[in-house]
């Protein structure tokens, strides 16, 4: 047909331009453009059934990948069985356990698979996040899926705490404004959670930039210190720097191991005697209890901890410690203080290296492949190894100077991969830090047990299309009535 149009035209040339006005030009012409607007329609035609079919072969993938996501896992694992059941009977080095395992890894296409623990250890294999399944229903939200839902539910209320009016403290002077400490018992009854108050109390007061000093020939941090008191108690936040913070003065729980505040819960079950005050604590309500009271203060450490500092490390945090708060308060109700213990130590933010984790998982949840995330840093590390090289052979740097800056490029580089793929647990250190895939895993099981236990009947009278729906929108109004915004 191009050819065609071509010869056309050129006929048309060379019948001149008194010819080509003739009735045999313009029919010359017509056809030509008859032949070129069918080829054009044709061509469209074409192309958009190529594209529709490669659209349904794309969403078939999709749909089969998915259905195979689970089988694919099952029927690795139970080949893999029978290989390390034979490995292990004989006495093998760790060396070549690992080796044998990451040869398994690439053999069945896993993203990890790895050896868990010290003297009787666990095998582990993982192929990607898993889907939020709620038991009884037939509702599967994808891992990506539910925890998206969960960053822009983490970041609408941010917003709201930004727009929400900020009163100032009730008699504050500014004579007030010299003092070093900050009463939070001063603040409006209307001046919002807990973690509201938290934040205003940093507006006031910034938090003091650490200091770098030498003790015994090292390098020491010193913290930034600020205080306040609240109920008559002075409390002090140490800023270490970046997103760390730590609280003192706020009795029993001075320690950020959850796992030490669910093992403390499951033999004293403090927590379980506030019952509702917790909530209230979480709003930035009075409890019906003292001020001082010890239990008091276990909560409003915990709130503070979850609700405000983790959400500084991690801004996903407000949404589980509301979700946190309510399970405790719904474990107070059966006097169940191990139920307590397991809505602290599951929290997600719980796991060593979380912080570090949460960045990794972010990036998963926009889009980047936990792959793409380790392939990146190991060639900007090679780059700037590279850099270091030409300066110097070309005589900028001296020979010292390249090597301690490759040592903090090794550095750099090993503390990215570990946000990415964790640590395994070893003597030295027996709990390791998790990945951000395990984080993610974290978070799809704290959703899980909440969802479980608190739908009830959301779902009765709504169509199955729905369903996903009006599981986020229920979601979203527990969180939100949480932090006390209006109209929830």
């Amino acid at each position: 047909v191009r050819n065609g149009v071509r010869r056309a035209g050129e006929a048309a040339r060379r019948l001149g331009p008194r010819l080509a006005r003739t009735p045999v030009g313009r029919a010359l012409r017509n056809g030509a453009n008859r032949l070129r607007d069918g080829y054009r329609r044709q061509r469209d035609r074409y192309r958009s059934w190529r594209n529709q079919r490669t659209d349904r072969r794309r969403d078939r993938d999709r749909r089969k990948q998915e259905r195979q996501h689970d089988d694919r896992l099952a029927r690795a694992v139970q080949r893999m069985r029978p290989r390390l059941a034979r490995l292990l009977r004989r006495v093998v080095r760790p060396a070549v356990l690992t080796a044998a395992l990451g040869a398994m890894r690439l053999w069945y296409r896993l993203s990890r698979l790895r050896a868990e623990g010290t003297g009787l250890f666990d095998i582990k294999a993982w192929a990607s996040p898993p889907a939020l399944v709620i038991e009884g229903t037939t509702i599967r939200f994808e891992a990506r899926e539910i925890l998206q839902f969960i960053e822009e539910l983490a970041a609408e209320i941010q917003r709201d705490r930004v727009r929400r009016r900020r009163p100032q403290p009730h008699g504050r002077s500014n004579a007030d404004d010299e003092k070093d400490e900050f009463s939070l018992t001063d603040q409006a009854p209307a001046a919002g959670t807990m973690a509201d108050l938290m934040g205003r109390h940093e507006e006031s007061r910034p938090f003091p930039e650490p200091t770098q000093g030498m003790r015994d020939g090292r390098p020491v941090t010193t913290p930034g210190m600020s205080s306040f008191t609240w109920g008559g108690l002075v409390t002090v936040l140490k800023n270490f720097g970046g997103r760390n913070l730590f609280i003192e003065g706020w009795g029993a729980f001075r320690s950020t191991k959850y796992k030490k505040m669910a093992a403390q819960e499951r033999g004293e079950g403090n927590l379980v005697q506030l019952g509702d005050d917790l909530r209230r604590i979480f709003q930035g309500r009075p409890t019906r209890r003292p001020e001082n009271d010890a239990v008091v203060r276990k909560g409003r450490f915990l709130v503070a901890l979850t609700s405000y500092i983790e959400a500084r490390r991690d801004p996903t945090a407000r949404v589980y410690a509301a979700l946190m708060v309510e399970r405790i308060v719904t474990a107070s109700a059966r006097n169940d203080a191990n139920a307590a213990a397991a809505a602290i130590e599951d929290f997600p933010m719980a796991a060593i290296g979380a912080e570090g984790a949460s960045i990794s998982k972010r990036a998963w949840v926009a889009g980047e492949e936990f792959e793409v995330q380790r392939a990146a840093v190991q060639a900007q590390a090679a780059a700037e190894r590279a850099q270091i090289n030409q300066a110097q052979s070309s005589g900028n740097i001296t020979a010292d100077e390249a090597r301690e800056r490759r040592k903090a490029v090794t550095r750099e580089r090993s503390r990215k991969l570990t946000a990415i793929q964790g640590k395994q647990p070893t003597p030295k250190d027996p709990e390791g830090k998790v990945s951000g895939e395990e984080l993610a895993a974290r978070e799809i099981r704290y959703l899980k047990t909440y969802l479980e236990a608190y739908l009830g009947n959301t779902l009765e009278n709504v169509p199955p299309a729905a369903h996903k729906k009006a599981v986020l929108d229920f979601l979203r109004s527990q969180v939100m009535r949480a932090y006390r915004f209006r109209g929830q």
